[in-house]
């Protein structure tokens, strides 16, 4: 065993001499810092683990394999899945069921909405529904507090994924494929923004722009703080500022595009696909 201080200690062997979790992790550390010599370690792992992690990072470094500046290791720990009428904890099984329920239900759904438009193929509707449908799912997880639980009601998919249109992934790709339609319909490059000599800008114009341009700043702190909650709430709030925007403003009238409201649009487009693609949410070609 490994003595860390205040009564702690980590036992690393089995009494017959056999490994346990405690050797393997000790050894991994070992391992890594041999192959890679990394400035960080995080071990994303469930809330349940984490006197091991505190104890197992105390263990490393009184054994010398690491130092209390290298790596910088870190647990980025995360809630269950509930059951949203108890509270109570899913099983692992249960999870897995109720997710791939879920999953299948909103790819179903997903492709009924595509397919009301009618100008896609059966391939299209067929990836465009799962990528709306995936992409919904790690959404919401990730705009939630990676530290908080995360609520299931198998009895109530359809509002489930009704949410997922108004306020989750499926929302801000719609924003971003809404821009893009605009963009794919004036068929050109947009005009550089030092070529206009009048670009007066409404107040919800100027929301919009600072909000773009407030995305690496968020990014950061997210890959700071390892909770990408602060980039997915602020792609929410672009997507819905730009979705009444787009109901509002016309950008392209007669075939006479107006070259500021293009020029936001692209950025708007840019961002949230960019900031989707962070997210690992694909946003399809178009809806």
């Amino acid at each position: 065993m490994v003595p860390l201080g205040n009564g702690e200690r980590l036992v690393v062997r089995r009494a017959d001499g056999l490994s346990i979790y405690a050797t393997r992790d000790l050894g991994a550390i070992l391992m890594r810092r041999q192959l890679f010599d990394p400035t960080d370690m995080l071990y994303v792992v469930g809330q349940e683990q984490q006197v091991h992690f505190a104890r197992l990072f105390k263990a490393a470094c009184a054994v010398g394999i690491a130092t209390p500046d290298r790596p910088r290791f870190k647990h980025v720990y995360f809630g269950f899945y509930v059951d949203a009428r108890n509270g109570r904890k899913l099983s692992s099984r249960d999870s897995v069921a109720n997710v791939g329920q879920l999953l299948a239900e909103s790819i179903k759904h997903f492709r009924i909405k595509s397919a009301e438009r009618g100008d896609l193929t059966d391939e299209e509707l067929e990836a465009t529904a799962r990528q709306l449908a995936v992409g919904s799912l790690v959404f919401n997880d990730l705009k939630q507090d990676v530290r908080g639980p995360v609520e299931i009601d198998t009895t109530a998919l359809d509002a489930t994924i009704a949410n997922f249109e108004k306020s989750g992934g499926a929302y801000v790709v719609y924003a971003a494929c809404r821009a893009r339609s605009i963009l794919r319909k004036y068929g050109g490059e947009p005009p550089r923004a030092e070529t206009l000599t009048y670009t007066a800008i409404a107040a919800e114009e100027a929301s919009l722009l600072l909000r773009i341009q407030q995305i690496p700043e968020l990014m950061s702190v997210a890959a700071e703080q390892s909770n990408p909650t602060f980039l997915v709430r602020h792609l929410l709030e672009i997507a819905s500022i730009y979705n009444s925007y787009y109901m509002r403003v016309r950008v392209i009238t007669d075939g006479v595009a107006d070259p500021v409201r293009l020029l936001i649009t692209k950025a708007i487009q840019q961002s949230l696909i960019n900031g989707l693609r962070v997210c690992h949410v694909e946003c399809p070609a178009k809806i």
